[in-house]
């Protein structure tokens, strides 16, 4: 059952910040010779979905089942491409877009091999993010080799206290597309010299695409995108290892990635298959006023606080396909509101594998908390395996409705039926704002649906019955017949 429609949010044809991206944006640009790698993405629908290409230039492929594009060898230019998502209830969408490929508008930097005096070419780069990012162009693509890069040479705001912060691009117009050389492993770490605090880095300009980095001595913030316009902001394939700045982002409201589009029309921001791992005292996602934001296949490990929060005035989010492993308190929660009745906060949760989170890790704890209720519009918790509890806390009668359907639910929840545990909620479950219909509940003792250690389904529930109807494993119509998948849709519905 699908509770928006269907649409791609990745690529899209150029246009105006409304229906389109601005004509500097990386999926429309390849410099000759080297690999070409985007993503398709999409949100609503009935997921899973299945991706194809057409009118695709020769050597480039799409994975079916990821949407994830790739171009090797680029030698011309490609133009009227056109990717097609179909969900598994038959619907489809499309998008258009043209690749220019050369060698202009690149700027490369090594800082291993590279030189401050070169020209920042691919034969020879730069060496220092001094030149490397502050230099280039503001349409520039800019490639890091592997390597180490320092925050040295950049100016920060507000030196020597857990504020500092370096600004990148804040003016209009301008984009921010950062790479790693296809195949390699460039690691920026944040930690600047003679202050003994790290400097995160925010960026201001409207069009932002980070793609391929380590992140390490992270303090307070790693990613800030404070974002001025529609679509196109994209962090993908990006680690962020938290242990080296032990305890440094307490109370500090911090995170990994920040999107914050509060009072701003952001749309379509994309976190996709981020790792995050050894995380103290911050969130590994945070998103402020973002619209139709996906957060989609990241994986977060040994977090002692909360992970992904969508907090404030938050239209239309898609949190789908993580996976959670030893969370100190919610894998999803936070101060779900908005400011604006006009604009309510509301999105969905969905196909996430949440092993264990909450207090000590243990799954009588909330793995997924529903809180303060302000504004709170419609919010779609399903087909997730949560070995742990929901928590919805503070809901009024104005607010959701509130839908919990299809999830593997483990936990000891003393509550007793609903598993998910309501907090003074009579009034709101009498009034059908919250519904809690079609789930598979186990105590931890009973369990004999889940494995504790990986969230698969097990033995007898690895059929067609359960899997692909139950929890977060997607059964995709290509791998069954098309009217026997649909069958199993309906039986979830």
């Amino acid at each position: 059952m699908a509770n928006y429609a269907l649409e791609i949010i990745y690529p899209r044809a150029q246009g105006t910040a409304g229906s389109g991206l601005n004509v500097n944006n990386r999926c429309y640009r390849a410099y000759t010779g080297l690999t070409y790698e985007i993503r398709a993405s999409a949100i609503g629908g009935d997921f899973p979905y299945t991706w194809s290409l057409s009118n695709a230039p020769s050597g480039m492929s799409i994975n079916s089942e990821t949407g994830l594009i790739t171009w090797t060898n680029p030698t011309s230019n490609a133009s009227n491409v056109v990717v097609s998502v179909e969900d598994s209830s038959g619907s489809t969408d499309s998008e258009t877009w043209s690749i220019t490929v050369g060698t202009s508008g690149f700027k490369f930097i090594d800082a291993v091999n590279g030189s401050d005096s070169n020209g920042g070419t691919l034969a020879a780069p730069y060496q220092t993010l001094a030149h490397g990012v502050v230099a280039a162009a503001a349409t520039d693509i800019v490639y890091f080799r592997t390597g180490t890069y320092t925050w040295d040479t950049l100016d920060v705001d507000s030196p020597g206290n857990a504020s500092q912060r370096t600004d990148i691009n804040d003016a209009d117009g301008e984009a921010t597309i950062w790479l790693a050389y296809p195949g390699e492993s460039p690691v920026l770490d944040q930690q600047y010299a003679g202050t003994g605090f790290a400097s995160h880095i925010r960026f201001s300009s409207p069009y932002i695409y980070v793609d391929g980095f380590e992140m390490i001595n992270i303090w307070t913030f790693g990613f800030s995108a404070n974002r001025k316009s529609n679509y196109g902001a994209v962090f993908r394939n990006c680690t962020f290892d938290g242990t080296d700045m032990d305890g440094a982002g307490s109370g500090s409201n911090a995170a990994m990635i920040e999107f914050f589009g509060k009072d701003q029309d952001c749309q379509g921001s994309i976190i996709q298959d981020c790792v995050f791992h050894d995380i103290d005292d911050a969130n590994t996602v945070k998103l402020y006023g973002t619209i139709k934001c996906l957060v989609e296949d990241c994986t977060h490990t040994d977090i002692n606080t909360a992970a992904i929060e969508p907090k404030e005035s938050n239209r239309q989010y898609t949190i789908r396909g993580n996976t959670f492993l030893r969370v100190g308190n919610e894998a999803v929660g936070g101060d779900m509101a908005s400011d604006d009745s006009s604009s309510k906060h509301y999105g969905e949760i969905c196909f996430n594998n949440i092993i264990s989170a909450g207090t000590n890790g243990t799954a009588e704890h909330d793995a997924i908390a529903i809180q303060r209720g302000e504004n709170l519009g419609p919010t779609h918790v399903y087909r997730n395996t949560i070995q742990g509890r929901i928590f919805i806390d503070d809901i009024g009668t104005e607010d959701g409705p509130i839908d919990i359907r299809t999830n593997v639910l483990v936990n000891n929840d003393n509550n007793g039926s609903p598993w998910p545990y309501i907090n003074d909620g009579t009034q709101i479950t009498d009034t059908g704002r919250i519904t809690v219909t079609n789930n598979l509940t186990r105590t931890i003792a009973a369990n004999d649906v889940v494995s504790t250690t990986t969230g698969l389904l097990i033995d007898p529930y690895r059929t067609s019955e359960y899997l692909g109807v139950y929890g977060h494993e997607a059964v995709r119509a290509s791998h069954v017949s098309r009217k026997r998948y649909r069958a199993m849709r309906l039986r979830a519905a």
